[in-house]
């Protein structure tokens, strides 16, 4: 045999012997069985939690028959976390008509033009706010604010600024709504009623909250610290924000 045949006919080999070895491998591959990924178990706190935060979105969504399904899920799995009773204390008290809580009848709002006035805007910040020690009020020309810290250890709230803003005209009150508060705090928006009067509610996603509602010329701000995810204590914020002074 010549040695150029020889060749040839090794050079075959070699192609039919890495063919092989390409197909069984190809063939053991086939085989093998498919990993199923395990199912994550949660804990019944975690189901609450995570059944508590989806009955909030609802809530921001104004979906309140949702929210009151999810809340009262994420109230029996884990009982002792209030805040999802707390926010559900919150949707029936807002459900509840004026006067049958057993709580006095608020006062008529004033009439419109009264907030059309300039007034004296220290006046119209909180006194008080209950669990929380105030501290005394800051006026610096078109602005009021009065801050305000926690007096019981374990608060979710750890500080919280009223602030009053005075824009001159409606519209410009209008227009510091839309370019500032939104801008500062865009997530989590949803609308809240205060004392009658719409307002905003926004967080920043990561430790501040607002509730923000305009009165005629004057924006009245609460903006809340919190230690929590701030989209959990929006209740908290409607209630600072309900504690600015109802008339000047």
């Amino acid at each position: 045999m010549s040695p150029r045949v020889k060749s040839v006919l090794m050079g075959v080999g070699t192609v039919v012997v890495l063919a092989a070895v390409i197909l069984g491998i190809s063939a053991l591959g086939s085989t093998r069985k498919k990993t199923v990924p395990a199912t994550i178990q949660l804990s019944p706190a975690q189901e609450s939690l995570q059944a508590y935060q989806q009955g909030m979105v609802a809530l921001s969504s104004e979906e309140t028959s949702t929210a009151i399904v999810l809340l009262k899920r994420a109230a029996s799995l884990n009982p002792t976390d209030t805040r999802a009773k707390t926010a559900l204390d919150g949707i029936a008290k807002a459900a509840r008509p004026s006067g049958e809580s057993g709580e006095a009848t608020p006062k008529p709002a004033p009439a419109p033009g009264v907030w059309m006035q300039e007034l004296a805007m220290g006046q119209l910040l909180p006194k008080s706010f209950t669990d929380f020690a105030l501290s005394s009020v800051d006026v610096q020309g078109a602005d009021a604010a009065v801050s305000a810290s926690p007096t019981k250890r374990g608060s979710t709230v750890t500080s919280i600024v009223w602030s009053v803003h005075d824009r001159k005209t409606a519209v410009g009150a209008e227009a510091f709504v839309t370019k500032v508060t939104k801008s500062l705090y865009g997530e989590n928006a949803a609308k809240v009623t205060v004392s009658g009067a719409p307002g905003y509610f926004g967080t920043d996603g990561k430790r501040f909250a607002t509730v923000t509602f305009i009165r005629g010329r004057y924006v009245f701000e609460t903006v809340l610290t919190a230690s929590i995810p701030p989209a959990d204590i929006r209740t908290q914020a409607e209630k600072a924000a309900a504690a600015f002074a109802a008339s000047p």
